[in-house]
């Protein structure tokens, strides 16, 4: 059942920042983008009141319950009526009067006053009033629309983004579409059509595929829903201040938006966009005017030249040679080994044969969502189990002040299915350690990404095909959870470009038989969302699994050029090329000595040496729930496993291990070889 009955009144003909109590006509924009309020009404019942020209934009929208066009009969009818809440964002006089004889529990936005027979604020609306009125405090304000909106309501603005109910019927054809037109409330948004036309010639001639809305056929201008089938078809939009900007943010656009008379502060790209601005010239931009007294629109002032550059830059990605060192040295390094970042921990080791791990892996349940194919552990039965809250937080904080300086959230199941995981990722973090955590992504929701992601170094997310169908086949799954993934995914690097997160968001593709025709696939779908990097790993048999996959060279060679021609400064190819040479070379080390420089959590709170033991007591070092991890890494138990596994030897361990190029090099410390000297 619906919470409240909530009444919003915005119709588009008084502007929510700009004030003409006499104006008819209607700024669509204006009401699309006040539709962020309705994320706080979810739950209730919601009539929204607007003028017919502006029903496009609400229709179907999840969160309105009932659309009503301002007229005399609906007039009647709210006046009779009762509600919870009113918010009226329209300052026209006589809307505002409307509003004060509606029966209702709580006022927000405009009111009507009587005696000057205009309107005014209800309590926390007098900022945005006074914006509306003056112009000096309208140049000055520094806020968003949707911060100012939710300020109204009392509220605190945590990136709401638009509601908008139509559901495009097309899908991205073209790279650029330049949005031309404007309204006739502010003619000075007008970029000149000569610019357009050079603009457009530069970016043809770049090979960008490029539409215009101005050369579009009448139905694009009489038909609402048609417009927005025509911004959904570009991935990026270049656009005046005018409907077709909010439209492209409501759907997620990567935007130019280009900003003359009006100000650039009360728009909000959500990290997918940037406004172009004239040179500022005193006294007059932005002017707030729909006619230019200065004989020459401030909006002239704006160069194709440098509307071309960051264009090239939205599109191609930008500070090309410092992300390709950048890239060059991180890829490098993933199919490689960082233990020589950690000279002390090594010297303490070399010097007394053990130290504090820098890493340890977490499994913070046994349960897993999915049925991989290629599943390393699928000789183990899937449990039921989750790690204590309590124990798991005590243990984080104390490796953390025993040394260890990362931390993996993985395991045996999937970690992100414990109902605590942002806790742990949290505490981790504030305990001065770097997180990380390799998922499925399925069990990722929308609030669960907003919460976790800001405490990540990285995330990467195993996506081992394509298309949705031969996905519910690597993974045991239905076909429906691809496209989820895929949507968690987007939400993911919206959230890092609208918060400028310092986490890398990447995926891992291991290569098998059955889905080695997917590859490319998945690069073009992760590249146009925009993610940092797909890693494509090697199949490399674990010793007690019961599958046994094998993939021949060649066919990872003709991957890999396929892959090079899609790799852009943006999203890298991380091909596993080292690790594919080290598998088929096979172990070449008798000792694993990498093992005090790692440790792996299981879901039981067992402390083991690698993925080799698990359920295996005779090489478990401890459990949590018994003693501390010092008192389990400073144990004689983990001393007697160690020496166990040193006398075993490495003949049977999974080749390419996670450990395998950190025993090569210190195995190389341990026995130099006659030229290691020559530096």
């Amino acid at each position: 059942m619906k919470k409240e009955k909530v009444l919003i009144i915005k119709t588009g003909y008084s502007e929510f920042l700009d004030y003409d109590p006499y104006s008819r006509k209607v700024s669509l924009g204006d009401v699309l983008r006040t539709t962020c309020i309705l994320n706080l009404f979810k739950d209730d019942h919601v009539t929204w009141v607007t003028d017919k020209s502006a029903f496009p934009l609400l229709e179907n929208n999840p969160f309105i319950d009932r659309l009503l066009q301002l007229d005399f009969l609906t007039l009647k009818q709210l006046e009779s009526e009762e509600f919870d809440v009113v918010i009226n964002l329209e300052k026209i006089p006589g809307i505002c009067a409307l509003c004060d004889n509606i029966k209702s529990w709580k006022e927000y936005g405009f009111r009507f006053d009587t005696k000057s027979g205009e309107a005014k604020a209800y309590d926390n609306a007098f900022e945005a009033l006074a914006i509306s009125y003056d112009s000096k405090s309208k140049k000055e304000n520094k806020k968003t629309a949707q911060e100012l909106l939710f300020e109204m309501l009392g509220k605190k603005w945590e990136n709401e983004e638009y509601v908008l109910g139509y559901l495009p019927k097309t899908k991205e054809e073209y790279d650029v579409g330049l949005n031309t037109q404007i309204g006739q409330k502010w003619p000075t948004k007008a970029w000149p059509t000569e610019n357009w036309d050079k603009l457009e010639e530069l970016l043809k001639s770049k090979g960008i595929k490029v539409t215009r809305q101005d050369k579009q056929g009448p139905e694009i201008f009489e038909n609402l829903n048609n417009y927005m089938d025509w911004i959904n078809s570009c991935k990026i939009i270049i656009t005046n201040d005018s409907l077709g900007l909010h439209l492209a943010v409501a759907l997620k656009k990567k935007i130019l938006g280009l900003f003359g008379s009006t100000p650039h502060t009360e728009v909000y790209f959500y990290g997918r966009g940037k406004a172009i601005l004239p040179e500022p010239i005193p006294g007059c931009f932005p002017c707030f005017k729909g006619t230019c007294e200065r004989g020459k629109e401030c909006i002239e002032d704006i160069s194709v030249e440098k509307v071309f550059l960051e264009a090239e830059k939205l599109f191609f990605g930008e500070s090309k040679d410092k992300k390709e060192s950048i890239q060059i040295d991180t890829k490098s390094l993933v199919d490689n080994h960082k233990l020589m970042y950690h000279p002390d921990r090594v010297s303490k080791w070399y010097e007394n044969g053990d130290c504090y791990p820098i890493y340890v892996e977490v499994g913070t349940t046994n349960l897993c969502n999915h049925r991989c194919v290629f599943c390393a552990l699928d000789y183990l039965k899937y449990g039921q189990e989750f790690i204590d809250t309590n124990m798991l937080l005590s243990t984080i904080r104390e490796m953390a002040d025993k040394g260890v300086k990362s931390i993996m959230f993985a395991g045996e199941g999937e970690s992100v299915l414990h109902k605590d995981i942002l806790l742990f990722v949290k505490t981790a973090k504030e305990s001065g350690m770097d997180v990380s955590i390799t998922t499925n992504g399925i069990p990722f929701t929308k609030e669960k990404i907003e919460k976790i992601l800001p405490h990540l170094s990285w995330i990467r997310f195993s996506i081992d095909s394509g298309s949705p169908e031969n996905y519910a086949l690597i993974h045991g799954t239905t076909s429906g959870d691809f496209n989820l993934l895929i949507n968690n995914l987007r939400e993911c690097v919206i959230l890092k470009k609208e918060k400028n997160l310092d986490v890398t968001i990447g995926v891992q593709f291991l290569v098998i038989p059955d889905n080695k025709g997917e590859v490319v696939k998945l690069a073009k779908i992760l590249r146009e969302i925009g993610v940092d990097n797909l890693q494509i790993k090697p199949y490399s048999h674990h010793p007690n699994s019961l599958n046994n996959l094998i993939i021949l060279p060649e066919d990872y060679n003709k991957i890999e050029e396929e892959l090079s021609l899609l790799e852009s400064e943006d999203f890298k190819i991380i091909f596993r090329k080292a690790t594919i040479e080290r598998i088929s070379e096979g172990i070449n080390y008798f000792v694993c000595y990498g093992l005090p420089f790692f440790a792996l959590i299981d879901a039981r709170g067992n402390i083991i040496p690698c993925n080799l033991f698990y359920k295996n007591e005779d090489f478990t070092y401890g459990n949590l729930y018994k003693n501390s991890f010092s008192e389990i890494w400073e144990g004689e138990k983990r001393k007697r496993v160690i020496q166990k596994l040193k006398e075993k030897g490495c003949e049977d361990c999974r080749k390419g291990c996670r450990l395998d190029v950190i025993n090569r090099y210190l195995h190389r410390l341990k026995y130099p070889e006659s030229h290691d000297n020559f530096i």
